[in-house]
């Protein structure tokens, strides 16, 4: 019986909290579904793709380092880093060109600024 209080009394508590997001997001006003397009425009592009690219980028360094500087007698440490050093390539072009295409279609259907032009609004009190 202990365990279901530990689950319904933090719900319970935070009830209040996602009715009033909800009421916040629904008035068309801060909080919208532009405020939500924006913040993950934001997020895609000024966090998730360049810390993509750092991961990439990183690991063709690595890909590198094995390649060259480590010896190996067997050459196992050559092909790993060769190897790493494809995924790394690969990993590259897979990230801009899907963000490309992402700013192609963004651009086409006029969501460049951040926000969507032409969403209907509940009205406000």
């Amino acid at each position: 019986m202990k365990n279901i209080f530990n689950y319904i009394i933090p719900a319970a508590l935070l009830t209040p909290m996602l009715a009033l997001a909800q009421f916040e997001g629904s008035t068309g006003g801060d909080g919208g579904i532009n405020t939500l397009f924006a913040g993950a425009t934001d997020f895609i592009d000024s966090i998730l793709i360049p810390l993509l690219l750092a991961v990439a980028f990183l690991l063709f360094v690595v890909g590198v380092a094995q390649f060259f500087f480590v010896t190996d007698d067997s050459g196992d440490a050559k092909k790993k880093g060769k190897t790493l050093m494809i995924w790394g390539v690969i990993a590259f072009v897979v990230i801009v060109s899907i963000w490309g295409i992402v700013l192609l279609i963004s651009g086409g259907l006029g969501l460049q600024d951040g926000s969507l032009d032409g969403i209907p609004t509940t009205p406000s009190i």
